[in-house]
């Protein structure tokens, strides 16, 4: 391609000649579908797109008309704003084009239009919101007979539910996306809820079949050029890998997602990529490295407006402080992350703070104080179906009992 071409304008953009305002509202409509399939490929097509449609607004004679345009315009830049993470904006805006879309009698357009908002609300930390938002978004675009927007509806779920560790959920949801966006022929959305199958399938440890997934969805990209997928299916086999003690390739697939997402620069799943390659850091005992990486992720995630990943990777800052023998760093770090998963009515992740509180609290020889955090965090993660981390909990109970001298106790749940 020459260079006058590749700098021509889309055929959609270019100044045109309209006759009535119906040909405004068709282009103005053609402009969004344009821009919202560029969201993942092309940012600078986005704010081409955004402006054309600005543009259209502003020449718009009927109120009704100029209207439209305005929701159309607040669809597309609301989910752009949820995609470089600025969440706050990014659900105003949608609230905006659902109203809009709504008055206009798009019931189906304004239902839609809710699909990015759920990933917005959730890293504002309003998960109970998104959820609900959710399932109410995906019964009124399956009574509107649009099956490809309810799956989608159903991977943002499943990546909602995913993130409070409800695995069972999560994959049941992402079943149902994978095969309701592939009788629609929507390869992208079948692929990423494929990846989030596999995810999801990972966590209770049906490792063979996570990998088969993993790798069919690869296949896939590979196939159809859907490359910014890619450093998604890396970074997710990477702590596959990672938990199956495969320690070369969940580093060679970690770094490869990080070089991917630090070339984009989006700040939610660069955020989320170091994060991932911290944890095999902080696994492979590599403190300083992983140290270096939790502090980068706190402040992306901080810019991103992103809460859970932050009180998440404080977290596991503390683990790191820990590891380096700055205990009363780490404790401060731990108990942050708790505050904060119980702000966002986060049970599991504030039950994996108080698990490693507990840790440290048995190191300083404080078992009252380590027994305290451990027990309720044992019972609340067998709860969540987080088989490992329960036994992890209920080892240090364990431990603080034996070393309280409370044997009778300790002696029944060891043998279980």
């Amino acid at each position: 391609m020459d260079a006058a071409a590749a700098t021509r304008p889309h055929p959609l953009l270019a100044p045109v000649e309209l006759h009535d305002e119906r040909e405004r509202l068709a282009l103005g409509l053609a402009i969004k579908d344009l821009g919202y399939e560029a969201l993942y490929r092309d940012p600078a097509l986005v704010q081409q797109a955004l402006a054309r449609l600005a543009a259209l607004r502003d020449g718009a004679v009927s109120p009704g008309v100029r209207a439209e345009l305005a929701a159309l315009a607040d669809w597309l830049g609301g989910a752009d704003a949820a995609l470089r993470g600025r969440a706050a904006e990014a659900v105003a805006a949608l609230d905006r084009a659902y109203d809009g879309l709504g008055a206009a009698g798009r019931a189906r357009d304004a239902a839609a239009s809710q699909v990015p908002k759920l990933i917005a609300l959730a890293m504002l930390g309003r998960v109970d919101d998104a959820l609900g938002c959710g399932e109410r978004t995906r019964r009124e675009l399956l009574a509107a007979g649009d099956e490809a927007a309810a799956g989608r509806v159903e991977i943002n779920l499943g990546s909602m539910l995913l993130r409070q560790h409800r695995y069972p959920e999560a994959a049941a949801l992402y079943r149902c996306a994978a095969a309701r966006l592939a009788r629609r022929g929507d390869r992208r959305h079948s692929v990423m809820a494929d990846i989030g199958l596999a995810t999801a399938l990972g966590w209770t440890a049906e490792h063979d079949e996570a990998a088969r997934i993993f790798e069919r969805a690869a296949a896939r990209v590979r196939a159809h050029a859907l490359d910014d997928l890619q450093p998604v299916i890396d970074g997710s086999r990477g702590l596959l890998a990672l938990r199956r003690g495969r320690h070369a390739d969940a580093l060679r697939w970690l770094e490869a997602a990080l070089r991917a997402c630090e070339r984009r620069r989006v700040p939610q799943p660069l955020a989320e990529a170091r994060r991932d390659l911290a944890d095999a850091y902080l696994a492979l005992n590599l403190l300083p490295e992983a140290l270096a990486l939790y502090e980068q992720a706190i402040e992306a995630s901080r810019e991103a407006e992103a809460p859970t990943e932050r009180a998440w990777a404080t977290m596991q800052r503390g683990r790191a402080l820990a590891g380096l023998g700055r205990a009363d760093a780490a404790m401060r770090d731990l108990l942050d992350a708790r505050t904060q998963f119980e702000a966002l009515g986060h049970r599991v992740g504030a039950a994996r703070a108080a698990c490693h509180g507990a840790a440290l609290a048995l190191d300083a020889a404080l078992l009252a104080a380590a027994l305290a955090q451990a027990e309720p965090a044992a019972a609340l993660l067998a709860e969540a179906g987080a088989a490992g981390w329960a036994a992890e909990a209920t080892l240090r109970v364990l431990r603080a009992l034996r070393e309280l001298g409370r044997l009778a106790e300790a002696q029944p749940r060891a043998e279980a």
